[in-house]
């Protein structure tokens, strides 16, 4: 049986499915005791002008208990279609066209293999349908290109909503405003304090300093309402001064949405540091409830450890698929 199998692979792998040296497509090889997990799918990561009638196909490493992924299954913004079991895969068919516009699909943890396992992580990937011929009396403004309009913490009186205010001056983690907004220039990182929420009281197994602090917690607001699912994909945070660290994205809320959440324009970022106390010099786990804090900078001068964030402009889509023009890059100090 093992060899059916492999053959019953080639002959599929010949049928389309990833381009080889031949020009045909293949699936990739894996370990049969590898952990479930989503190879590749179609069309790809970022693809453009995808056809309108084209099927969405996930290729996984195990064979799938079908209905538990196609719950796990979804499309955003929303699309009616049907399923179809493939070999080691799924795939959707559209009731409907896929429009101009950015389309993002994600399977959930939830799909599992026929032995019960869970996938590894969630899958989601993003891709653009065919373009409409738009008639040259019809100016480019009608879609604009979205910018950074404000940044700051949540800790800070930056609002919830389009638009905020920043200060001439920068400010703090207290600040009735945010840190700035896109009428003002940029300022030296030391303007722009924000406070490591880590305490410095944590150890490997226990969740002090592991619960969420909002002065380290960074606001951006954009100018038009953003894909949710896209944008933060493009966010990193980077301690620029040493010592170097290592900072992973914790979690994410997004804030003034429209009704139907297809877009929104206020998203709050919260950032773990693995040189944070929580969980030691381990990042924090479920044991210890998460891990969303940067290193402790209280009673340290101010602009101790300089960072910066930045959004890179390929990922960050607003609601109708338009890319930021240019990756956005602004830098705080710790105090």
């Amino acid at each position: 049986m093992r060899y059916i199998y492999l053959v019953t692979l080639l002959i599929i792998s010949c049928n389309g499915i990833e381009k080889s040296i031949s020009g045909e497509k293949i699936l990739p090889l894996v370990a049969e005791n590898s952990s479930f997990k989503v190879l590749m799918s179609e069309p790809s990561n970022a693809s453009e002008s995808v056809r309108k009638n084209q099927p969405i196909k996930l290729y996984f490493n195990h064979s799938i208990e079908f209905s538990s992924c196609i719950k796990a299954f979804s499309v955003l913004p929303s699309m009616r279609g049907q399923f179809k079991e493939m070999y080691m895969g799924i795939e959707f068919i559209p009731e409907s066209t896929w429009d101009s516009g950015t389309y993002s699909i994600t399977i959930t943890k939830s799909c599992e293999d026929l032995e019960g396992n869970d996938l590894e992580e969630a899958y989601s990937f993003y891709f653009t349908g065919e373009v409409q011929k738009v008639p040259a009396l019809i100016p480019s403004v009608v879609n604009p290109a979205p910018v950074v309009q404000a940044i700051g913490l949540e800790s800070q009186g930056c609002g919830e909503k389009y638009p905020g205010t920043g200060s001439i001056l920068g400010g703090d983690w207290n600040s009735p405003h945010c840190f700035w907004d896109n009428s003002l220039p940029v300022l030296q990182p030391t303007n722009y304090l924000f406070r490591g929420g880590d305490s410095g009281d944590g150890s490997v197994g226990s969740n002090a300093s592991c619960v969420d602090k909002t002065t380290d917690n960074f606001q951006i607001i954009f100018s038009e309402y953003m894909n949710p699912v896209t944008t933060p994909l493009g966010v990193r945070l980077k301690r620029n001064s040493p010592p170097a660290s290592t900072i992973l994205l914790s979690s994410w809320v997004w804030k003034d949405c429209k009704e139907d959440s297809t877009g929104c324009r206020v998203l709050v970022l919260r950032f773990s540091e693995m040189e944070s106390s929580c969980n030691g010099s381990l990042f924090g786990t479920g044991s210890t409830g998460g891990d969303f804090n940067l290193q402790n900078t209280n009673g340290y001068p101010a602009g101790f450890g300089v960072y910066t964030i930045s959004l890179d402009s390929g990922y960050v889509l607003s609601s109708l698929g338009v890319k930021m023009t240019k990756d956005f890059f602004f830098s705080v100090g710790g105090n």
